[in-house]
């Protein structure tokens, strides 16, 4: 909630007064979509988790059930499409920003709030991957999860496959990647991995806490907007 609270900030500072419709794409429990409303947009939003789809509603957020862009009518337009931690889950990244082009109106936003491969954790990963320790690896890519990690991108290669399907950067900031609050909740959302190791893991984390916000971000957040001569 806290990062979405960025999100909503930062998108202010690019519009300013300005809102409008806004689709939350991929929006779990609905929690950005409420958010988004508080704070002055006609917001809306997609999940294919039929479960979180029917939560949402149930608890006033406006979500729809189904995936990107399949239940979107081929007419239908946003000024504001948000992927918080859903774009790295796609399968086809190129073709999910194209659709991205269609259903943005002229000069709309594009927000892509998703890890880095650039980041602190996913390096550590890597070097404890080549000395035998495969489960910090395996849970950064979220191995066995339902809709595990698929892609991480780092800034350049972003900007590069926004640009081809016809969005130029407008604004590129970090988002916090480790809070010590709601920490072990987040650890025992993982039940695959043992509860011996969350133990162990726990209090490192909370230890290395303070010197993860001075090294490399592990969150990037990139708001794009549409250029006109694009996708309709």
């Amino acid at each position: 909630m806290h990062n979405f609270a960025l999100v909503l900030d930062r998108l202010a500072a690019i519009s300013g007064s300005q809102r409008g419709d806004l689709l939350d794409v991929g929006a779990a429990h609905g929690w950005f979509v409420s958010r988004a409303r508080h704070a002055g947009y006609n917001s809306s939003g997609l999940e294919p988790d039929p479960r979180l789809a029917r939560w949402a509603r149930e608890h006033g957020a406006g979500v729809r059930e189904g995936f990107f862009p399949d239940v979107l009518d081929a007419t239908e337009q946003f000024d504001v499409l948000v992927f918080n931690d859903v774009f790295e889950h796609l399968p086809a990244p190129q073709a999910a920003l194209q659709a991205c082009a269609r259903h943005l109106r002229a000069d709309g936003l594009l927000v892509l709030n998703l890890p880095l491969a650039s980041g602190f954790f996913f390096g550590l990963s890597i070097a404890l991957l080549r000395v035998g320790f495969t489960a910090p690896w395996q849970r950064l890519w979220q191995a066995g999860f339902p809709s595990p990690h698929l892609f991480f991108f780092q800034s350049r290669h972003l900007q590069r496959l926004a640009q081809a399907a016809g969005f130029t950067l407008v604004s590129e900031s970090a988002l916090p990647s480790l809070s010590t609050t709601g920490l072990w909740a987040r650890l025992r959302m993982d039940r695959s991995q043992p509860l011996w190791l969350h133990v162990l893991v726990w209090p490192l984390l909370v230890l290395v806490a303070p010197l993860v916000r001075i090294l490399p971000n592990d969150i990037g957040l990139f708001i794009f907007r549409k250029q006109q001569d694009f996708g309709g």
